[in-house]
């Protein structure tokens, strides 16, 4: 029985993907050990799946499709940037949400719901809507990062989100590909 690894993720307009670039390559130049998000595959992550059967995919697909007959299209914007769990132990390097926060929590919260009676193991940790930049990986340069952590990510532009996304991801010595399974267009009335 094959098995496919997948996430639900919102993508990033192409404006915010090039300040997010932009910001990324800032961060970048302070030599910090850390392997950062490919600009291609920069999302919002909504839930992380993990790997499911082939057979247990369709139903996955149709208890999305009722989450987002649910929703209204909503505006959502970034700004802000810090590292979880801290900045002075920082493991994951990320960029804040400003708008669109409430409805990207009610979407989790939906998509929790809707996904339990497939199996899908809910999270354990709260929903804290980001965006991820990178994950640190040793703490050389930690000093160069953090001082560049403190000029916060500015993001005035906003976008309209009319769909999330169900990924496969593919995992390979080049770092993780990402392939869009199915699209769901937010369409409640």
């Amino acid at each position: 029985m094959a098995s496919i690894r997948c996430f639900i993720g919102i993508a990033l307009d192409e404006t915010a993907r090039v300040r997010v670039r932009h910001y990324q390559d800032t961060l970048i130049a302070s030599g910090a050990d850390v392997k950062w998000v490919e600009p291609h595959n920069l999302h919002i992550s909504l839930k992380f799946i993990g790997a499911v059967s082939s057979e247990t995919l369709p139903k996955i697909t149709a208890s999305l499709e009722g989450v987002a007959q649910k929703h209204h299209p909503f505006e959502i914007s970034l700004a802000g940037s810090g590292a979880f769990p801290s900045l002075r132990a920082p493991r994951v390097i990320w960029i804040g949400i400003s708008r669109g926060k409430n409805d990207l929590t009610k979407l989790f919260v939906n998509i929790e719901s809707a996904l339990a009676p497939e199996g899908i193991a809910q999270e354990a940790r709260a929903f804290s809507p980001h965006l991820t930049l990178g994950r640190v990986r040793s703490p050389k340069n930690g000093t160069s990062l953090r001082e560049a952590l403190e000029e916060e990510f500015c993001g005035d532009g906003a976008w309209k989100v009319k769909e999330f996304i169900l990924f496969k991801s593919l995992l390979s010595s080049q770092g993780p590909r990402y392939e869009i399974l199915r699209i769901y267009n937010l369409i409640a009335t």
